[in-house]
């Protein structure tokens, strides 16, 4: 079962007495209702109004369930619940987290539950106030999140990481990632963009590891009264600052309109009370990164794992995430993409 409606009566009784274990203070639970809150990125969302009592009187809990899909669900779920609740200790709101279900008998699919946030996502706010009065704020919890002592909290990393003794390994092994997607999956029109970056790679130079969230944008920023909250950290994982700001800067600029990159970096700067070097480069290596893995979509043997997300949407409606990055990439390099020209 992959849900892309409601669950049915019987996985939704499931649930009801998994909640109730959850929350023994809440006298006679219900689910009073069950919503669709939307898709993500191999992952269902769903928001759930639970009513009870608590010392007699009447009592509602709002929760937000996320549905881990595609492949390693178990493990994505986990890394993000541990995750989340670490980062109060470290000074970055997120929701609360109150459980992590790996019983596949409830839902058939790994789950979180978490609190519901009603301020909304940051992205819609920006849409009346702009995106200039943000940055500061977006900026400084991008900080916090890179000074979190990361080895407490992902021991294992996947890739090699910045440091003192390889201070080039980390581009390198990105780099070594897509030429594997890009042979094993015959991309055309990428050796001349993966030539740049490897000629360059010496401006990945990096010596300090940080946690990168890697999806930092304002759709995953949720309004609270006193903070930022950060959502959606499925794609955690060590590495280069700078990829986050990439990321940032690309995707404020698709939701909000614009070109707010320079912005952002004095924003980020502030923050940090440093200087940024080289953010070019790694909006390049960034940018080709999502190319690849668009390339690899392309490819009719492989099966995208996002739903909404298909071969037709990307060459349709999904365009514009796909042409922003690559028209930013063509910018810095001044290079062209065959599989990509061909959209």
């Amino acid at each position: 079962m992959t849900f892309r409606t409601l669950p049915d009566d019987a996985a939704q009784r499931k649930l009801a007495e998994f909640l109730r274990r959850q929350y023994p203070k809440l006298e006679g639970l219900e689910i009073q209702e069950l919503s669709e809150l939307g898709e993500g990125w191999e992952t269902d969302l769903f928001r759930v109004k639970l009513a009870g009592k608590q010392s007699g009187a009447p009592e509602t809990v709002e929760l937000v369930l996320r549905l881990y899909k595609g492949n390693d669900p178990l493990e994505k779920a986990q890394k993000e619940f541990s995750l989340m609740r670490a980062m109060k200790r470290f000074g970055v709101a997120t929701p609360r987290v109150d459980a992590l279900v790996t019983d596949r008998s409830i839902l058939e699919h790994p789950f979180i539950a978490m609190e519901y946030i009603k301020g909304g996502t940051l992205e819609a706010r920006i849409g009346n106030d702009g995106v200039s009065q943000w940055l500061d704020p977006m900026m400084e919890v991008l900080v916090r999140i890179h000074a979190v002592p990361w080895a407490e909290l992902i021991p294992e990393p996947a890739l090699p990481i910045p440091s003192s003794g390889e201070p080039i390994a980390y581009v390198g092994g990105l780099l070594d990632e897509m030429d594997l997607i890009i042979e094993r999956h015959a991309l055309d029109g990428f050796e001349t963009t993966m030539s740049w970056l490897r000629e360059r790679e010496a401006m990945g130079v990096s010596t300090q590891p940080v946690l990168i969230h890697n999806d930092y944008h304002p759709q995953n920023i949720l309004l609270r009264e006193d903070s930022l909250a950060v959502i959606d950290w499925s794609f955690a994982e060590i590495g280069d600052f700078r990829m986050d700001l990439a990321w940032s800067a690309l995707l404020i600029g698709v939701m909000a309109g614009g070109d707010h990159r320079v912005a952002l970096k004095k924003a980020y700067e502030r923050a940090a009370d440093s200087h940024i070097e080289n953010l070019e480069f790694f909006e390049a290596l960034k940018f080709t990164m999502r190319m690849v893995t668009i390339g690899m979509w392309l490819d009719e043997t492989v099966v995208i794992p996002v739903a909404g997300i298909t071969k037709h949407a990307i060459r349709a409606d999904y365009k514009i995430h796909v042409m922003n990055p690559y028209r930013r990439l063509k910018e810095i390099t001044g290079l062209e993409i065959t599989t990509i020209e061909e959209l």
